[in-house]
């Protein structure tokens, strides 16, 4: 904003008299306005600058008498006064389901404002083909259910899903990924350190053959002939254990 017809403490400004303007254009695309009204008002618009104006009344007060009186408005003024109901709309109702955030990140917030915007006008645009059936909150539960599917799940939730439909269910699209760490394989019976990953399951396991024996069976315990050396992962199970503390009841007189 050029400082000379904007600031209202600059020497243009002081000498503006209620009804008179003063522009500033910067080649073809950006116009500035300064009109004054009771304050001054200042806006860019990309209209070519103009010396037409309209004339608009005023309740001014004379001689302590409150009178109508008319004073010359800049077109840029008005086309902005007659379209910006729409801008107006369109920012409430965007900010109706926005997502709220805190933070000095300014491209993250520009990003969702963009992705509101596209929202919303997605929204008219079928409200104009179909009508007004849906509404604003279904219209965006529509959406998401779209684009999921029904086949996401949070990578770092504490509870995936390790069901045997959920694991045997291609569509879901399972990935290795390689981690940082190294970890025991779940699908071997020797523990077996590997550093690979299901991207979507969260399980450690070796790309081969465990991967596809997790994904494909329901019995997917590998028994390695590679690794018999290795000491076995899974603990075997104890055929009874004693009820109590100490010796049994019947070695106590």
């Amino acid at each position: 904003m050029p400082r000379d017809v904007t600031k209202a403490n600059s020497d243009k400004v002081k000498k503006l008299k209620r009804g008179e303007a003063i522009y500033r254009q910067k080649g073809l695309a950006v116009t500035c306005v300064t009109w004054k009204d009771r304050k001054p008002v200042t806006l860019i618009t990309t209209l070519p600058a103009s010396v037409d104006t309209v004339s608009v009344d005023r309740a001014i007060k004379e001689v302590n008498v409150w009178q109508r009186k008319e004073f010359q408005w800049p077109v840029h003024i008005r086309e902005y006064n007659s379209h910006m109901g729409g801008v107006d709309l369109a920012d409430q109702r965007t900010m109706a389901y926005a997502r709220l955030m805190k933070g000095w990140t300014w491209y993250l917030k520009l990003f969702y404002h963009q992705l509101e915007v596209s929202v919303l006008n997605t929204y008219v645009l079928h409200c104009c083909i179909h009508g007004k059936e849906t509404s604003m909150l279904q219209f965006r539960l529509q959406i998401i259910q779209g684009l999921h599917g029904g086949r996401t799940y949070r990578h770092d939730s504490p509870q995936v899903p390790t069901d045997p439909i959920f694991r045997r269910n291609l569509n879901l699209v399972h990935f290795p990924v390689k981690a940082k760490k190294r970890c025991t394989c779940k699908v071997h019976i020797q523990r077996v350190l590997t550093s690979y990953l299901c991207g979507l399951c969260d399980t450690y396991m070796y790309p081969a053959p465990c991967f596809e024996k997790r994904h494909t069976m329901d019995q997917y315990l590998f028994n390695d002939e590679e690794c018999s050396q290795s000491p076995p992962r899974l603990k075997p199970q104890r055929a009874g254990r004693h009820l109590g503390r100490g010796r049994p009841r019947q070695r106590r007189q």
